[in-house]
């Protein structure tokens, strides 16, 4: 029995995304449906991330969500926080920035298990 309390969907989670923000994110052609109301793939990146961070939170109120931008190196943006509209505003912020040929991923896992 404890162990079904352990992982019912209202646990609370620490959630860190990581959004890559090079120049292709300012493309319109991601979608049909984004490219007719002219939305980015960056716009449509943070819609996602908007409508999920509301639904986790609906679920559990202290979910705590992370953000993080890549380009050739990972670089934090929002420590992991249960404040959702501080979050959102981080996310709502963030901008393209430029061409990057690489990004070596294990940079993220290491920036992550620095904050973690």
């Amino acid at each position: 029995m404890e162990a079904e309390k352990e992982l019912t969907p209202n646990t609370p989670e620490k959630i860190i995304f990581c959004v890559d923000v090079s120049a292709e994110v300012d493309s319109l052609d991601f979608a049909k449906t984004a490219k007719k109301v002219g939305m980015t793939r960056l716009d449509c990146i943070k819609t996602a991330i908007r409508t999920f961070v509301y639904l986790k939170q609906k679920m559990n109120s202290e979910h705590q969500f992370g953000l993080m931008y890549v380009t050739d190196v990972p670089t934090w943006v929002q420590d992991p926080t249960d404040d959702g509209e501080l979050f959102l505003r981080k996310v709502n912020a963030l901008q393209s920035r430029g061409d990057f040929k690489s990004l070596d991923l294990s940079s993220v896992f290491e920036l992550v298990y620095t904050v973690s």
